[in-house]
């Protein structure tokens, strides 16, 4: 009898073992599953991480779907061509406006400062060149546009021996993946620039005569990965656009007012709702209320919970404006400027914003003028000196409607795009 007590106290305590070695093994694993939840609960919430992403971020900062240079062309492709879910609107308004402000007075040639002849040959030619390419019509905007989509701009030169002249080409990065390279620590040399596409009517390997190619964007040594301005407000864009569209969800709901009716007792109040739902009863219909005590009112919301969608509106349209340069009543908020006159200091805030561009552009444009006079003089036979010539783009002036009635009327000829200086 003791044997068999002392067995089954061995038996039990080996169960009892088993089952809390078991148990252990159940709790540390429930306690790495709770761990891992609330890991992932921290960075799937939009509102600590701000994406869209459900991958296990813990608090690590505010990362950006859009973390890599053709993340960011591509999405900002689809926000200009309107096709991206969220912020088309607001992006084509800051593109065009910045756009405008780069070269938004055209391109002009002019006689460069150090050439000590006349250039009447140089520049008649320049003019020709200018029209031939559209340069004097739309054609500068229209690069600009897309060097504040991609942050680059490539331009090639190709001889027309049909129309005897020099025609640019422009090559966008986001159809044509091309690779620009330079000698090492000499990263403004740009020595060729190449692309293998599917076929042999798409691909090139260009030498620096035949191609003009400019950064808006990235650092001295990222010479492909160029982010233009507008890639470091993706996020804001889309936030702005949705927060509008969650306002205008939370007027919907609370536009319209509730009809509330008080009644004496159940049974009367069962009855009233019985008729509303047989008689279809809708707000703006004729209503006869009997009764002791019965009332009818509208009420309608009376908090404030809202404003933090107003307020989260304008501090993105604040960002915007401020990484952008576009003054906040460009963006269509002039309720954020105190005054007048610091509506019209903020325009000084975009032309400031766009000078880098402005004098990138200008660079480009000698350099196209210049490597164009080489091929013509090769190719086509002319005699013309490249360096005689100089590109300029006047800063675009706005100014108010009692400035404008005021100013004085310049002495302009047709075609100012492309008028050339005497100096």
């Amino acid at each position: 009898m003791l044997m068999a007590t002392s067995y089954a106290r061995q038996l039990q305590g080996a169960h009892h073992e088993r089952r809390n070695k078991l148990l252990e093994k159940r709790n540390a694993l429930m306690l790495r599953q709770i761990r891992g939840l609330v890991l992932e609960a921290q960075g799937a919430v939009d509102i600590t991480t701000n994406t869209d992403s459900s991958a296990i971020r813990a608090y690590i900062g505010t990362p950006s779907k859009f973390n890599t240079y053709s993340k960011q062309v591509t999405q900002l492709g689809k926000l200009y061509d309107n096709t991206a879910d969220w912020g088309c609107m607001i992006a084509k308004n800051v593109i065009d406006m910045r756009t405008a402000f780069s070269v938004g007075t055209g391109v002009r040639v002019i006689k460069h400062k150090d050439f000590e002849g006349d250039a009447t040959e140089e520049l008649a030619w320049c003019k020709e060149f200018m029209r031939f390419n559209n340069l004097d019509e739309e054609m500068p905007q229209e690069y600009a546009k897309e060097a504040e989509i991609e942050g680059k701009v490539l331009l090639r030169l190709l001889v027309d021996t049909a129309a005897g002249n020099i025609r640019i080409v422009h090559v966008p990065w986001r159809q044509f993946n091309y690779e620009v390279t330079t000698p090492a620590f000499d990263f403004f040399n740009y020595t060729r620039v190449k692309y293998d596409g599917p076929g042999d009517d798409t691909s090139f390997d260009l030498d620096p005569p035949w191609f003009v190619y400019k950064r808006f964007g990235g650092g001295a040594s990222k010479i492909n990965e160029t982010p233009p301005k507008t890639a470091f407000i993706l996020r804001e864009m889309e936030d702005l656009d949705k927060a509008i569209v969650d306002w205008r969800k939370i007027n919907r709901i609370f536009a319209a007012p509730t009809p509330v009716f008080h009644t004496q007792d159940k049974q009367t109040a069962q009855e009233l709702q019985q008729w509303l739902d047989d008689s279809n009863w809708r707000i703006g219909k004729a209503l006869v209320l009997g009764g002791v005590d019965m009332e009818y009112e509208l009420i309608g919301w009376t908090g404030d919970g809202y404003t933090t969608l107003k307020e989260e509106t304008q501090a993105l349209v604040k960002t915007i404006s401020g990484t952008t340069g576009i003054p906040v009543h460009f963006l269509g908020y002039p309720e954020l400027l105190s005054n007048r006159d610091t509506a019209e200091n903020l325009i000084e805030l975009i032309v400031l914003s766009t000078n880098k561009e402005r004098n990138t552009w200008m660079g480009g444009y000698e350099e196209v003028f210049q490597k164009a006079i080489v091929i013509s003089n090769t190719f086509l036979g002319t005699s013309l000196n490249p360096t005689a010539v100089d590109a300029v783009i006047d800063e675009l002036e706005l100014t108010t409607a009692e400035g404008a009635a005021n100013a004085s009327v310049p002495q302009r000829t047709a075609n100012t795009s492309s008028q050339s200086d005497s100096t």
